[in-house]
């Protein structure tokens, strides 16, 4: 009898720890992601990769409202940092990721001199990632799209991008020569910058276009004749 009794028990043992390791492996968390969740979710990957980099900055939020949090991060080795000249300070080389429950994506593999922030409009939050030369940079940009990282159609070939009292605005870095004389004395650039102004229409970041109008027109607009005289 106390056999026939301890057999069952051991069967009854053996069925509840079934139960509860299949309850385990199929727990889904309940509510939107953590930034702790997605940054583990992120190191797990880094781990398995085996690169040795670290996360060294997360940019976390509801980039497009759905309820779901997503997060940007740049993954680098601090140890590596190097004063770059543009920004005046050290930057370390990263690579740019998305992050979303239960998934770690590569976005822009590791560039020599990197910064990642948000850049939020009336109607998106975007990410933007800097990458730095001496002279110049490049923006690429990210929003998030229902779920899925979207590249903006400007990512990449300005540089810059930031929110100011003009709007959204950038540069256009180009090697075209630039001279001038300041104190007798001629000066020389190899890249000069260009400024560009973008709107966000909603469905993505737009350059605003151009029509071209007779002198007579433009004449009527105010402050017409103070710009021409400039």
């Amino acid at each position: 009898m106390r056999k026939t009794v301890l057999k069952i028990f051991a069967a009854v043992c053996g069925a509840a720890a079934l139960l509860l390791t299949a309850a385990c492996s199929s727990y889904t968390p309940k509510g939107p992601a953590t930034e702790l969740e997605l940054k583990m979710t992120l190191e797990k990957q880094l781990s398995e990769e085996k690169s040795g980099d670290k996360v060294l900055e997360i940019l976390f939020g509801d980039y497009d409202g759905d309820g779901s949090n997503e997060a940007f991060a740049v993954t680098g080795d601090e140890s590596k940092a190097e004063l770059n000249q543009m920004v005046g300070k050290k930057l370390n080389e990263g690579s740019l990721w998305f992050v979303s429950r239960g998934r770690a994506e590569l976005l822009r593999k590791k560039s020599a001199a990197a910064l990642a922030k948000k850049l939020k409009t009336e109607k998106n939050t975007y990410c933007v990632y800097e990458e730095y030369g001496k002279n110049s940079s490049r923006s690429y940009i990210w929003r998030v799209k229902s779920g899925e990282p979207a590249e903006e159609k400007i990512s990449g070939k300005v540089g810059g991008v930031e929110l100011t009292d003009d709007g959204i605005t950038a540069a256009l870095y180009a090697d075209d020569a630039m001279c001038f004389e300041e104190d007798g004395e001629l000066i020389y650039y190899g890249t000069t910058q260009k400024p560009y102004y973008f709107f966000d229409d909603g469905e993505g970041l737009k350059e605003y276009g151009a029509v071209e109008i007779k002198i007579e027109d433009f004449l009527r607009l105010d402050g017409a004749e103070k710009i021409l005289d400039e």
